[in-house]
């Protein structure tokens, strides 16, 4: 949707989805810090056996592109806000939000085979 703004020459209308998108992204990050303390305190870690040394690799992976992704996105949308992307110039822009996606894809693996398939 940011990227679709940018293109009809939207900028605060791309902003707002780039905003959104770090908001879903850090309320992911504190489910999932909650999720690992738990886990914790009910003595489950990465060497408790093999299904969680392969949980604990593949949503800790997931959980640092999140976050590197959620700081790459408030880079872009600071530099919307400068001026820096218009609907003629976006590439930046462009390739944060392809970042995005592709842990989104990661994301629709990760879940179905720890957590439904479990």
């Amino acid at each position: 949707k940011a990227m679709a703004a940018i293109r009809d020459d939207r900028p605060k209308d791309s902003a707002r989805w780039l905003w959104g998108t770090v908001t879903a992204g850090a309320v992911y990050l504190v489910i999932k810090g909650w999720e690992y303390q738990w886990n914790m305190a009910q003595g489950i870690h990465s060497d408790t056996n093999i299904f969680y040394s392969v949980y604990y690799y593949m949503t800790f992976n997931h959980f640092l592109h999140v976050g590197w992704a959620g700081a790459a996105i408030v880079w872009v949308a600071l530099r919307l806000r400068r001026g820096y992307y218009d609907a003629d110039n976006h590439e930046g822009l462009e390739a944060v939000c392809v970042y995005w996606h592709m842990i989104d894809l990661a994301w629709i693996l990760i879940f179905p085979l720890l957590y439904v398939m479990r």
